[in-house]
């Protein structure tokens, strides 16, 4: 006779959704990514879907629509700390993935022995966690105004660029927004976004560098080697010793400098649902994505101008939720490049699939390197002149021209003729 007794063991689903009876709120900010879909309950599924909506969790269990996740609350012994809702939302996540495996083997399968590598690599990653749009409960004015009187009374509302010509033109980046930095390949685009990430952390704000075009050593390189006043291509083809060594202090100066405020993130495939996460544990002032093109993100239709257009929704979710300011970097078309010197000056038009990008995006720059464009032969110098052009500016003006110098060696760019 077996005279075990039987343990019950709840579920992650079930963990998940006790989570919510204790602070929805908090579960909503750390948890949010997760897809009502992915839960295999389809009631639970249902009910985290109206929770994350907005939702008392408390007020939906008298709707009879959710009476088994009543009969689970009031058998519920204890409540699970919402602090291990991430952990719980990953485990569902990761199950949904195993369950959508299970249905497509058939379909990888074919293709594979096919030789359709294109469609194998489709299929792959269609199973990429996507990040839903977060639908907030409407609320009325009294809540609104509450709302705006806080935000006067923070001093903290804008995220600083100190660059002071950007800060004067846009009044700094303003937190739960979304900013887009466009420029043709290797104009500057990264060194600026970069600057402005390695600025905040020198002053003690948080950032996240997300960067998916670059190796973390790369792009640590660029910024040891520009204090260091040497091209990183150099470096690697001569290894002079003296040259080393005042790399070694370079970076030594900045480790100590930036220390735990800079945070680099070069892991790929890299989705917004990594990014929300990163962003819900570290908390971070601003995020810098470089760049929106090489998210992992899926659309459904598997349209490119509908994925990048998602893609801009769903980071500036994270800019909202998470109260930070995103800038994600882009490329502009070859058109620019294509005419004459005097019309190369970038417009809205020369942003690659600009109606799905712009439309999410409050603000817009793109640099333009005037010696770069048109019919003239690039110059390879060592300080350029650069213009930042803001193209959109939701709550500032538009069409204003900032004109800087770009260190190319140093990988900073200044104010004309402000010593390096």
């Amino acid at each position: 006779m077996n005279n075990k007794i039987a343990v019950y063991q709840p579920t992650p689903e079930q963990q998940f959704i006790g989570t919510l009876f204790l602070s929805a709120d908090e579960v909503r900010q750390t948890a949010g990514w997760l897809d009502g879909k992915q839960l295999h309950d389809q009631q639970f599924g249902q009910f985290w879907a109206r929770v994350r909506a907005g939702e008392n969790p408390h007020t939906l269990l008298i709707d009879r629509e959710f009476e088994p996740v009543a009969r689970f609350y009031n058998c519920l012994d204890e409540v699970v700390s919402p602090i291990y809702a991430p952990d719980y939302a990953r485990q569902i996540a990761k199950a949904a993935h195993l369950r959508g495996i299970k249905g497509q083997v058939a379909r990888l399968s074919q293709a594979v022995g096919a030789g359709d590598y294109d469609e194998a690599t489709t299929l792959v990653r269609e199973l990429a966690e996507k990040t839903p749009a977060i639908h907030r409960q409407v609320r009325d004015a009294t809540d609104v105004g509450a709302s705006f009187l806080e935000l006067l009374d923070r001093d903290n509302r804008d995220v600083q660029t100190y660059i002071p010509q950007i800060d004067k033109a846009l009044g700094g980046l303003e937190r739960q927004t979304l900013s887009v930095l466009a420029a043709r390949p290797s104009t500057g685009k990264t060194a600026l976004g970069w600057q402005i990430a390695r600025n905040l952390a020198t002053h003690g704000q948080r950032v996240l560098f997300v960067s998916l075009e670059m190796a973390e050593a790369s792009l640590w390189a660029r910024a040891a080697c520009g204090v260091a006043g040497l091209s990183w291509l150099d470096v690697r083809r001569d290894r002079k010793p003296e040259q080393l060594e005042r790399i070694r202090k370079a970076c030594s100066d900045l480790m100590f400098t930036y220390g735990h405020n800079l945070l680099i993130h070069d892991t790929r495939p890299t989705s917004t649902a990594d990014v929300w996460e990163i962003a819900a544990a570290q908390k971070p002032d601003l995020i810098v994505v470089d760049h929106l093109r090489f998210l992992a993100d899926e659309h459904p239709e598997g349209r490119e101008v509908k994925r990048l257009g998602m893609l801009c929704q769903r980071l500036k979710d994270i800019a909202v939720i998470h109260d930070c300011h995103v800038m994600t970097l882009a490329q502009l078309n070859r058109k620019s490049e294509m005419r004459t010197k005097d019309e190369s000056v970038p417009t809205l038009a020369d942003l690659r699939d600009s109606g799905e990008i712009e439309e999410d995006s409050d603000t817009v720059m793109m640099l333009h390197v005037p010696s770069d464009g048109g019919d003239q032969t690039e110059v390879d110098q060592r300080r350029v002149p650069i213009s930042i052009l803001i193209r959109k500016a939701r709550d500032g003006q538009r069409d204003e021209e900032i004109k800087l110098e770009f260190d190319r060696v140093g990988q900073w760019m200044y104010a004309k003729g402000e010593p390096r």
